[in-house]
């Protein structure tokens, strides 16, 4: 197979540098494409005696075609297509496939001709040494690095380097595989102190900034000669940075046999290339992230790192340091043919002098003449033994010497690329980080218009240590916020910055403090870059007396496991007998309100600010206080802004306690997500608030407090008090869409002298006081009773339907129904009193939310799904179910196990479109199982489908997907894998997909 060169009919690119149509790893190709590159490359290995036989290479020929061909995918596909311009390369719809896994043989093999295939490289004639490292189970950043740490020594082998590949996962279709952010393992910081002048690397300036940005503290004084850390980001997880040990990274001094000056300049360089952003491309698999590790050529350093004008430019020195000197002239002032004879001689002993650091040293270090002669003795054999020379690229692979190396007088080389090669990523990783997670973009700004005193007077030196915990990326772009801003604004000294899972209490002082940004995930646990915290937290360590606060990042949709991760290390550090940093150390932020939460992160970095200032908070952020009352405003305003207003509909005679109640919801948007999530307000009804406002005898003019609005010159950033614009807001929505009058009171202060007053549901409370405020003290106002009720919060369903329009009766408009199963819980602030007193016809707020599981199972493209729900987790299902039937996708085939109790409402529901996917063709499997007095649960039923469920989830490459309460799918999910077999478990680990209620 051979690749593109990147010439077209039009235009000879032979004779750049850099080919912009060179062939890239990191694109989506058609399945086609991959079985060609996948039958001509085990070919190769037929040819070249790999396999004991023809019927070896044919049964494996097969199976390699049998998976490529399960593991299809529709997508978009790079093809080539004709035009007018010639042949050009274009995006167009197709079909691609994962692929297949390679032996380690086939592994090992191709690298090793992907190498010897690689034209710019003038040391192939050593690949059939190469060393692979088979690292394809690593799938996390960490992971990656560890993997690479503790290879590494083994791989320099005190100075007599072992060329080695690590390979890394290969990329799925639609991803852009794991990825390395540094060019080398080994890159000299480039630190750009003003525009034009850098000090280090200025070819790695960027790159520079944005480690810093991710976390890295580069080291005082910073110097010209400073390592960067390794930064490796797995597929799908945050990118991680690590630092290789110290006999790795401490560089070769460069210096001179016959001139000691050299010494002087204090130049150096690293030990050994490892190129960790090419990729290489073996017989249709791509493997995104596999760095190669070989040692130097002379001139790669003397000639080009060191002595490039856009690099280190440092000949002008060292032609001083060998003898150069004028009263008269700098070096830039000598007429060119001076210069030239001064650079030229500068160049060859600056080139002298590397090799000679580096044999001093004891490290590889090849000569220009000695690996000319490698580079085409070995083209000559590959001559003789093939008939055709090796492709070459004379622009690469001669010395930058020029005509004193022969190989220089070669001429040219044939311009071809075969297959397998080397190649770059399409994608740039730090690009495509800043695009998925957002979180090195734009974070300086959030703070730019906070209210803080620069002029306040610095507090004690000690450092203050970040720490953060999280899946999607808030945690990490608040963690830089508040890194940038504790570094800049405040002066603080950031000591440890990174995951929660790299605390390390022997790396914090007493009297240091530790701050944690702690999302929750899931059922509530800490997230698995917090996981390794918890366990070292287990051991009986001694810990520096440290102060901590924690800002929690969790959603109030889901109210049972709210903030738990945060309470979770909060509990931890207090059990260790960390001192909080002020009185309310933790502030539990909300992202159903806001998302990031850059209000509550702002209020936590102003206390924060104050507390390391020495200030002392008076009390804590209760209900009646200033700070809790603009915080509660403004964040419920931003609720009220994030939803709309829907017309229920549902069965009055259905709502009964222990029910699943079907409620429509008539909705202005024209479309949603299928299996989709959506928020429902259970504002209190128009009768509830107005008995309120009778009780506290409070007519309809007044209004209350104010609420936050942003202005529209800052939209982006977080506001300054004195930047918003002050609205009143009426008592009666206060009410009704601001607190909780079925909740008990937040904060009970206000009934501190009536003694035959308890807390309970606001209403009823208010209710027990009978005469309105004759027993309340004179010196409370109705004002300070309201702003201790509980904030309303939102409650989360899973959405049973897809879109399906119909006409409004009395208007004739176009209105879009979504239906949610509701459990009618005894007592529910939603199911029970909201439903009850807004009633059927009645107005309900809500927030439309993605779903970010279940994306794939929307376009399942041929794919089998095995789907296991019970009690209101039939509801995604259903929602699958009328989707696939309304868009006609019919190719998919689907198992579907239902638990349900016999007198739930909702099953009639179900029934109906199942009935209606058994017609369409979509059901092939239906195993409905009702609750029973032997207690035979739907995980039961697995092994009467053993067969079945190990072909669609092993051979087919199909979708798992369940639905329920956590210890439902516990339960599913163990009872699946004993149906399934260790091995077929393993491979299916990714295409389980689980929601938990």
């Amino acid at each position: 197979i051979l690749a593109p060169t990147g010439c077209t009919p039009q235009f000879c690119v032979a004779g750049r540098m850099i080919r912009p149509l060179d062939p890239r790893v990191g694109e989506n190709r058609s399945i086609e494409v991959i079985k060609q590159e996948a039958e001509a490359f085990l070919k190769e290995m037929l040819s070249e005696g790999l396999f004991d036989s023809s019927e070896v290479f044919e049964q494996r020929l097969k199976e390699v075609i049998k998976q490529i061909e399960g593991n299809s995918v529709k997508c978009m596909v790079w093809g080539d297509s004709a035009g007018d311009d010639g042949v050009q390369r274009r995006k167009v719809q197709g079909v691609s496939s994962n692929g297949y896994v390679q032996t380690k043989e086939e592994m090992e093999w191709g690298v090793r001709i992907a190498w010897r295939n690689s034209r710019k490289c003038i040391m192939r004639a050593h690949c059939w040494d190469l060393k692979c490292l088979d690292l394809r189970d690593i799938k996390t950043s960490k992971g990656m690095l560890d993997a690479i740490i503790k290879h590494c020594p083994t791989t320099y082998n005190r100075g007599r380097i072992v060329p080695t590949v690590f390979i890394f996962p290969g990329r799925r279709v639609d991803c852009s595989g794991p990825m390395f952010w540094s060019q080398q393992f080994l890159n000299f910081a480039g630190y750009e102190l003003s525009p034009g002048e850098v000090l280090g690397d200025p070819a790695q300036v960027q790159l520079t900034k944005d480690i810093i940005a991710l976390g890295w503290q580069p080291p005082t004084p910073k110097t010209r000669w400073d390592i960067l850390p390794l930064v490796a980001m797995a597929e799908g997880d945050e990118p991680e940075f690590a630092t290789l040990p110290p006999e790795l990274t401490r560089p070769v001094s460069i210096t001179h046999p016959q001139y000691p000056k050299v010494a002087d300049l204090d130049l150096r360089w690293g030990k050994f290339p490892a190129l960790s952003r090419l990729g290489f491309d073996i017989g249709g698999v791509q493997y995104t992230a596999s760095p190669f590790i070989g040692w130097f050529m002379d001139a790669e350093i003397g000639v080009r790192n060191l002595a490039d004008t856009f690099r280190y430019n440092v000949l002008p020195e060292v032609a001083k340091a060998i003898g150069w000197s004028s009263p008269s002239h700098t070096f830039g002032e000598l007429p060119d043919h001076e210069r030239l004879l001064w650079l030229s001689r500068a160049q060859a002993e600056l080139n002298y002098a590397v090799y000679c650091s580096f044999q001093k040293a004891g490290v590889t270090c090849t000569s220009s003449l000695t690996a000319s002669h490698s580079w085409t003795t070995f083209d000559d054999q590959h001559l003789r033994e093939k008939g055709y020379r090796l492709n070459a690229d004379p622009y690469w692979i001669s010395p930058p010497q020029g005509s004193v190396v022969p190989l220089w007088h070669r001429g040219g080389a044939p311009n071809y690329q075969p297959k397998p090669l080397i190649a770059r990523h399409r994608c740039d990783p730090v690009r495509v980080w800043k695009r998925r997670y957002n979180a090195l973009t734009r974070v300086e700004g959030q703070l730019d218009n906070a209210d803080y005193d620069e002029d306040r007077p610095a507090g004690p030196q000690s450092e203050v240590h970040i720490f953060y915990c999280g899946t999607n990326g808030t945690a990490a772009k608040l963690a830089e916020s508040l890194r940038i801003f504790m570094a800049k604004k405040s002066s603080r000294i950031v000591g440890e910055f990174g995951t929660l899972n790299s605390f390390d209490p022997c790396k914090i002082y007493p009297g240091d403090t530790a701050l944690f940004i702690v999302s929750t995930t899931g059922t509530g646990e800490i997230p698995s870059n917090g996981q390794q915290f918890v366990k070292k937290m287990n051991v009986e360590l001694a810990f520096p007396l440290l102060k901590f606060s924690i800002l929690g990042i969790g959603d109030s949709g889901y109210h049972g496991t709210f903030n738990w991760a945060c309470k979770s290390v909060q509990r931890i550090l207090k059990e260790k007998q960390l001192k909080p940093l002020m009185l309310d150390c933790v502030t539990e932020s909300d992202v159903s309100v806001e998302n990031p939460p850059w209000t509550d992160f702002r209020v936590w970095c102003s206390r924060i600010e104050r507390a390391l200032d020495g200030e002392t908070e008076e009390g804590s952020l209760e209900p009646g206080k200033p700070d809790h009352i603009d915080n509660l405003y403004e964040k419920q305003y931003s609720i009220l802004k994030a939803y709309k207003e829907a017309t229920m509909r549902f069965d009055p005679f259905i709502h009964r306690p222990g029910e699943i109640l079907k409620l429509s919801l008539e909705i202005p948007e024209s479309d949603y997500e299928p299996m989709g999530h959506i928020r429902l307000l259970p504002r209190n009804s128009e009768v509830a608030a107005q008995r309120a406002m009778k009780l506290l005898e409070i007519d309809d003019n007044q209004t209350i407090g104010t609420v936050a609005k942003e202005n529209p010159a800052y939209p982006s950033q977080i506001q300054d008090q004195r930047q918003v614009q002050l609205l009143a807001v009426p008592i009666r929505q206060f009410l009704k869409d601001f607190v909780d009058l079925h909740s008990p009171f937040l904060s009970m202060d206000w009934a501190q002298n009536l003694s035959n007053v308890k807390n309970g549901p606001a209403l009823q409370v208010l209710e027990h006081l009978s005469r309105s405020l004759q027993h309340l003290s004179p010196s409370i106002s109705p004002m300070e009773l309201l702003l201790s009720l509980t904030p309303l919060r939102p409650r989360s369903y899973s959405i049973a339907s897809s879109s399906e329009y119909t006409v409004d009766s009395d208007t004739s408009a176009v209105v879009t129904t979504l239906d949610v199963f509701v459990r009618i819980i005894p007592n529910g602030r939603f199911s029970h009193h909201c439903l009850s007193e807004v009633g059927n016809g009645g107005k309900i707020l809500y927030k439309l939310t993605p779903n970010n599981i279940c994306p794939p199972l929307l376009k399942l493209n041929g794919k089998p799904l095995v789907a296991v729900a019970c009690g209101t987790g039939i509801a995604p299902v259903r929602s699958l179910l009328q989707h696939l039937i309304h868009a006609n996708i019919t190719e998919s085939k689907i198992s579907v196990f239902i638990g349900f109790r016999p007198d739930d409402s909702s099953t009639e529901l179900f029934i109906e479109i199942v009935e209606q996917a058994l017609e369409k063709g979509i059901l092939d499997i239906l195993d409905v199982v009702p609750s029973n007095k032997e207690k035979v649960r739907v995980q039961d039923h697995f092994g009467d489908c053993k067969e079945a469920l190990r072909r669609k989830l092993g051979e087919e490459a199909g979708y798992f997907y369940v639905c329920g309460n956590a210890v439902v799918v516990g339960v599913v999910k163990d009872r699946l894998k004993g149906v399934l077999g260790p091995e077929i478990w393993t491979r299916v680990q990714e295409r389980i997909l689980e929601e938990t209620f």
